[in-house]
């Protein structure tokens, strides 16, 4: 293919017709062009950019070339000329995306035979004439030892992050400068819907822009192992070909098979580029019409890493060139990656690398949990293999564990804290994790109804849950800001913009703001049903969004139940789109100044809730890319109490006397050994007194019931019995 000839004034075709690409294979192309498009949209000044670099590419492969033909210094073995730091940043959530340290090791197998020309799958050249031009780029990725600080590292960085989701530039957390380290962010989905990774060109990057440089790319196109496959394994190889300034075979354009393109390189022939791994007998030249020998058959260049066709296995000796000229040009500070200084700072200058102390760290299958129920813990140290653990627990049915994954009972009540040591041969680390596990009691802080208008802030402090699962600056709190009555609400403090500079040319983000799938749970105390009709679950809210438009409104609302202290969750309805931001578009931080800005919603319990002894309720708020305050007040739990005096004589349950004026017996008969718990409730359903909770044998029982300072009225003494079966019995104090 000819060099490109480059105008004074540049113009890159900006039109992208669609991602077109085999779904019957199901392998995601690149992103590069398309979102190369949003930023040149965003920054036309980068075509001035695009034309002096690339007529300083094309003079140094010219010279380049020259200089080879001169020498006869065509090399295909010869050892590595550039060392490249490279650093993984791993962005997760604790799922598969969370790929292991052994998955990102295979993928480093992979890219320094590719990158080295070592693939065995070189010999599988659908021509001579391809063979002979194979590109041996002689460079060797290596993982960096030294983070930027100086500290020992083994180049995988570990992000816990919402950010995984529906990743973008806003996604690129934590980057290592750039022009020390290739930047490579291993994500769960990306926004840019149907491709498999991108990366930017160093002219792009150059300068303001630095802070996008690296490759964002999907957890399951890192390695052949794991979430990953040997069809999907060389992605990467081809993302940093355009981190070295590669264009795709056909140019600048995410169509491939629309029209002939050129890339700017001399040997890779003009295509329309391939979706899929060809025929030999199907890959017909159709836009080369230069003959340049024999050897020069009939099949383009489909097996090029640059190329979507998913069966590549080569470089170009054309692209070594335009590869070498990246690599010594200073546009994004590629001439410095391989400077032997960067190479000592960075930790790869000796090889092997040296061993690292593991950095601790650990996650649980939940944070929430019934008195006496098993939670199962997961290390998930970074920085190096530990060799040994030593867990911690209070309020467990054990106090240490040595094993490196252990299932912990909780028996003491409230909340629990968890450390985990690990150990190598280097040395050791240790993770605290104070109120980790909250253990919830059998018996309910309410009977039939409650209502909550967040007023006494010691109670909703005693009683609530609220769970900052990404433990970041968006999470719920009460507020006296607003409040639909009273003084207070309840407030999720969502609204984080992205914050643009005002001072920079081109514009370049200072903050992030909180971004999109960031969740934040708001739990109810607990209720018992058993006796309970025609409930329903009410509460107001107030809530506006930064979204000039309806789609753009992405955040929602579920409102949710659990019967087993959030082991598992029943969604009951979920509010989104312009039902949430019932106060509609606002572009500072929201607060609610009227009447009118709250809404009303009720929510019907139907026989699934009605009947169940413990529920719980959440208020699970999911953020979207502009959300905006969300303000709940006054929840309320409607409807009839009736009592069970059927279930009351089957455990013999009688209190007395009763009415009572000092004092009173509850007497009772256990028909089997069990765990055993009372409660005492006002007539709202508080609970005001537990008077036991312990495992008692089968037999009759007594327990004494003092007026505790009681006033005159009606109150419910509740007896939950092992089986998780609530009896209720009234009892009336006449003083």
């Amino acid at each position: 293919m000819k060099l490109k000839n480059i105008p004074a004034l540049v113009s890159i075709p900006l039109l992208v017709t669609g991602l077109t690409y085999n779904m019957a294979n199901a392998q995601l192309p690149c992103g590069t062009t398309e979102m190369s498009q949003k930023l040149m949209e965003q920054h036309p000044e980068l075509l001035a950019n695009y034309a002096k670099y690339e007529t300083y590419t094309q003079n140094y492969v010219k010279n380049y070339q020259a200089e080879q033909k001169r020498t006869s210094k065509k090399v295909t073995t010869t050892p590595t000329v550039y060392i490249i730091p490279i650093v993984f940043h791993v962005l997760h959530q604790n799922g598969t995306e969370n790929i292991s340290d052994a998955q990102i090791f295979d993928e480093m197998r992979i890219l320094n035979q590719d990158w080295g020309h070592m693939n065995p799958d070189t010999i599988n050249a659908c021509t001579p004439h391809f063979k002979a031009i194979e590109g041996n780029i002689q460079v060797q990725f290596r993982l960096a030892q030294l983070d930027p600080n100086g500290n020992c590292t083994n180049g995988i960085d570990r992000i816990y992050t919402s950010r995984t989701n529906n990743a973008d530039d806003l996604s690129k957390l934590n980057q290592w400068d750039p022009k020390k380290y290739i930047n490579v962010w291993v994500v769960k989905t990306i926004g840019s819907a149907g491709v498999a990774g991108y990366a930017y060109f160093p002219w792009e990057v150059d300068g303001l822009l630095a802070p996008v440089d690296g490759v964002l790319i999907l957890s399951q196109y890192i390695g052949s192992i794991g979430t990953s496959s040997p069809l999907t394994s060389r992605a990467l190889t081809h993302e940093l070909g355009h981190v070295m300034n590669l264009e795709h075979p056909w140019g600048l354009t995410n169509s491939p098979g629309v029209a002939c393109g050129d890339d700017g390189v001399e040997d890779t022939p003009d295509t329309k580029g391939w979706n899929h791994c060809p025929a030999d007998s199907t890959a017909s030249k159709v836009c080369d019409t230069i003959v340049r020998s024999p050897l020069y058959m009939s099949p383009e260049n489909y097996q090029n890493f640059m190329d979507y066709s998913y069966c590549s296995m080569m470089f170009t000796e054309g692209q070594k060139a335009r590869i070498y000229a990246a690599f010594n040009s200073t546009a994004a500070g590629r001439n410095n990656l391989w400077d032997t200084a960067n190479l000592i700072a960075t930790g790869v200058y000796n090889h092997p690398p040296v061993a690292c102390v593991p950095s601790a760290d650990f996650y649980s299958n939940t944070c929430f949990v019934c008195q006496g129920s098993s939670v199962n813990f997961f290390d998930a140290s970074r920085n190096a293999e530990p060799s040994s653990w030593q867990w911690t627990f209070t309020g467990a049915s054990i106090s240490s564990s040595n094993v490196q994954n252990p299932v912990v009972t909780f028996n003491s009540l409230w909340w629990q804290n968890v450390s985990l040591t690990v150990s190598d041969s280097v040395g050791n680390n240790t993770a605290m994790k104070w109120n980790d596990i909250y253990v919830s009691p059998l018996w309910t802080n309410y009977f039939g109804t409650f209502s909550e208008g967040f007023e006494n802030l010691t109670e909703v402090k005693d009683n609530w849950l609220f769970l900052n699962k990404f433990n970041n600056r968006s999470f719920w709190q009460t507020t006296n800001r607003a409040s639909s009555s009273g003084g207070n609400s309840l407030m999720l403090n969502a609204y984080f913009p992205i914050v643009y500079s005002t001072n920079t040319n081109p514009v370049t983000i200072d903050d992030p703001g909180i971004g999109s799938f960031d969740v934040d749970d708001a739990i109810t105390p607990s209720v018992d049903l058993t006796t309970a009709t025609g409930m329903s679950l009410d509460f107001d809210y107030s809530c506006a969004t930064a979204a000039t438009s309806l789609k753009g409104i992405t955040e929602t609302l579920e409102i949710d139940c659990s019967f087993n202290c959030g082991t598992t969750w029943t969604p009951m309805k979920t509010l989104s789109g312009a039902t949430l931001t019932n106060a509609g578009y606002w572009n500072s931080f929201y607060t609610p100044s009227a009447p009118v800005d709250w809404a009303h919603f009720s929510i019907p319990l139907g026989g699934g809730v009605i009947g169940k002894p413990n529920v719980r309720f959440r208020f699970e708020y999911t953020s979207g890319l502009n959300s905006n305050n969300l303000y709940i007040d006054n929840i309320n739990l409607n409807g009839t109490v009736g009592i069970d005096p059927v279930t009351a004589e089957d455990f013999h349950l009688n209190v007395f006397p009763n009415p009572m004026t000092d004092k009173s017996t509850i007497s009772y008969y256990l028909p089997s050994d069990q765990q055993v718990s009372f409660g005492l409730y006002d007539i709202a359903g508080r609970e005001l007194k537990q008077l036991l909770n312990s495992n008692q044998t089968a037999g009759q029982h007594t327990l004494e019931l003092n007026n505790y300072n009681l006033s005159n009225g009606v109150y419910f003494i509740k007896m939950i019995t092992g089986n998780s079966k609530s009896i209720t019995q009234k009892i009336v104090v006449i003083k």
